[in-house]
Parts: C-alpha cells; sequence; structure tokens
C-alpha cells in the first residue's frame, strides 16, 4: 500500500527538482512549486494525471530546446 506512495512522492520530488533546474534556477521557480497547493494535496497521490504531470514535467527539461547547448 505504501510502496506507490512512496514511488509517487519520489518522482514528483525529482520532477521538482527538474522544473528547478530548467527554469535555470529562478527565484520564480521555487515560488512557483512551494505556493502550489495543488500539488501539495495530489504530488503523492497514486493518480494517473499526476504520474502524466511528472513525467511531462521530467521530459520538458530533458528536452533539447533551441540555444541550450553545451557551454550556454
Amino acid at each position: 500500500i505504501y510502496g506507490p506512495r512512496i514511488l509517487q512522492a519520489l518522482l514528483s520530488a525529482y520532477s521538482d527538482v527538474c522544473f528547478y533546474k530548467w527554469s535555470g534556477t529562478r527565484k520564480w521557480a521555487i515560488f512557483c512549486i512551494a505556493s502550489s497547493w495543488f500539488w501539495f494535496y495530489t504530488g503523492s497521490r497514486t493518480l494517473i494525471n499526476t504520474l502524466e504531470c511528472a513525467l511531462t514535467t521530467i521530459a520538458i527539461s530533458k528536452f533539447p530546446w533551441p540555444g541550450k547547448g553545451i557551454g550556454k
């Protein structure tokens, strides 16, 4: 019963870290993550929408955006 919840909480935490790094480690990113009551409420729940949101955030942060090359 607790295994899926712990896995989802870890995935959500990693998603938050990826969002922070993707934003260029700006202060507004911390504010968005810290003030989202909805994400606190659903982040550790084993819902498919929460999993989809976390995986999308991770994928967007890993996507090779133009201008995000080596040395920039």
